[in-house]
């Protein structure tokens, strides 16, 4: 298991005992008439932050019409490629679609940030960014004239 891995594991259960304990010392204060302490709340809040990243991937397939060909999405930064797969050797293929960062160096780096949209269109789809609310259109291509992701505003 790697190191980064492990890290995060060992985190998470630290915040998991910190959450039992405070969750036993809520109800107790509760049962007096008593609501959870401040620091119990930030405790439980950072919890359900890590819980949620430990959950999400960083990376996700999303299938276009074309049964050959996916959408990989960095669900943290926005960056995006055309991936086919194929029985036939030397027909497989990973292209930049995108590789632009959609986040800047100070924002947190959060899995699961940026989700892709299948629209009626085979060759388009649309990026929501989760924590602003902000909209792309995606346009794949196997030609790269034709690939774009411009905002939608």
């Amino acid at each position: 298991m790697k190191t980064k891995t492990k890290n995060t594991l060992v985190t998470a259960m630290c915040f998991m005992a910190l959450l039992f304990m405070s969750c036993y010392n809520g109800k107790a204060e509760k049962a007096n008439g008593e609501e959870l302490s401040h620091r119990d709340s930030l405790i439980l809040k950072q919890f359900a932050g890590i819980q949620r990243q430990i959950h999400k991937d960083v990376f996700q397939l999303y299938p276009t019409q074309n049964i050959y060909n996916f959408l990989e999405l960095n669900t943290v930064t926005g960056q995006i490629w055309i991936v086919q797969w194929s029985i036939e050797d030397g027909k497989q293929f990973r292209y930049v679609l995108d590789d632009t960062s959609r986040i800047s160096e100070e924002d947190k780096k959060i899995s699961g940030r940026f989700s892709l949209y299948s629209t009626e269109n085979m060759y388009n789809f649309v990026m929501l960014d989760h924590i602003t609310g902000a909209c792309w259109q995606v346009q794949w291509s196997f030609e790269e004239k034709n690939r774009l992701v411009i905002p939608i505003n």
